[in-house]
Parts: C-alpha cells; structure tokens; sequence
C-alpha cells in the first residue's frame, strides 16, 4: 500500500517563460478586419500624404539601432514597417494588370515616419506615397468596379525595444472594444518578445 503524503517541499525558482510585462501595441486607426472606407480615404488624407496607418504602444519603445549616426532615427523604422493594398478575395485568383505596370498585391514603402512621445507612449504614423496610393485606389475602383480594397499592416517588432532593450511582444491577438475617438483598441502579446503584428482592413 502507499505510505503517507510528505511534506510540501520549497518553492522552486521563477521560471524562464512568458513575460505578460513587455510592451505591446495597444492602439491602431483603423479597426482590424473592419472597414475604413477607403472609397473616401482622401477625405483623411491617406491619399494625400497627410496622414496614414497610426499604431500607439504600451510604453516608450525605439527600433533596435539598425544604422550608423548621423542618420536620423526614423530611418530606423522604414525597415520595420510595411503596407500592402490587396484586391478582395473574390479578386484575388486573377492577377490584374493595371496601367503603369501596377499589379495587386502591391507594396507600399512609407515615406517617413512621424513619431510622437504621448504620456511615456510612443505613437507612429506611416505617411505613405500620395501618387501610388492614391494612383492605386482609383484605378482599383474604376477598373476593378469594387468600392473597397484591403490594405494590410505589418510592424516587425523582433527589431523594436522598450526600456532595459526588452522587445516589444507584437503579436497581433484580436480587437478589443469600442473605439475611443480615432483610435482602435487591440489585444497583442503572447507573453514572447518579438514576433510580427499584422492586421488588416478594408
């Protein structure tokens, strides 16, 4: 027969797995997988080089230095940021030649990077190509006969780092409430540093 229960032994040392405390992306502007309307983007300036997609982080976070001074830092993060306009799905089986020897998917580069320091936050705006992004859309809605394109986002933040060089955890989980204002709440982070976050919108 088995002999009594011993004793509880001590309380083993922390372990090495996730970390729940990284920083994280905690707002977008646009909701993921929801319409935008980008029939009307230029009522926003997304077809104008006014504004773009914006993302706000948990804290304070910078790229992992990538080039040598006395580049400024916002060269640090064009490598660290893409976007894609896409036809929607019933589209995409057929690659579709526009003029100019513009294809979809097509991948736009941003400009620049407008970076701001909110409340020991960081919140980044990718200001986008006015000629191809506009250029794009209205050939998409006057050749492709849709009102909507989808536009995916991508932040590769095995590359960006918060206080202490810790990375940031991006990995995109869902949205997450109503907006608040122009602003998006999202659910990232497994509990692993780095990943990519992607999320897209129509």
């Amino acid at each position: 027969d088995p002999g009594p229960q011993g004793d509880t032994g001590p309380q083993g040392p922390p372990g090495s797995g996730l970390d729940p405390t990284l920083a994280k992306i905690e707002m977008t502007n646009w909701p993921h997988n929801g319409e935008l309307r980008l029939s009307r983007a230029d009522l926003i300036g997304w077809t104008t080089g006014q504004a773009g997609p914006s993302i706000m982080f948990s804290e304070d976070v910078a790229p992992v230095t990538m080039s040598v001074p006395p580049r400024p830092p916002m060269a640090d993060w064009l490598p660290l940021l893409s976007v894609s306009v896409e036809a929607p799905v019933s589209f995409r089986s057929n690659k579709k030649v526009f003029p100019l020897g513009l294809t979809l998917p097509l991948k736009l580069d941003p400009l620049r990077v407008d970076i701001q320091q909110i409340g020991g936050k960081t919140a980044i705006a990718f200001i986008l190509n006015p000629l191809s992004f506009g250029l794009m859309f209205k050939l998409a809605f006057s050749q492709l006969y849709v009102d909507r394109l989808l536009v995916r986002v991508i932040v590769k933040c095995d590359f960006l780092q918060s206080k202490g060089q810790r990375l940031v955890d991006g990995n995109f989980i869902r949205r997450a409430g109503d907006p608040t204002g122009s602003l998006y709440p999202v659910i990232t982070g497994d509990g692993v540093p780095g990943g990519t976050f992607e999320s897209w919108f129509f």
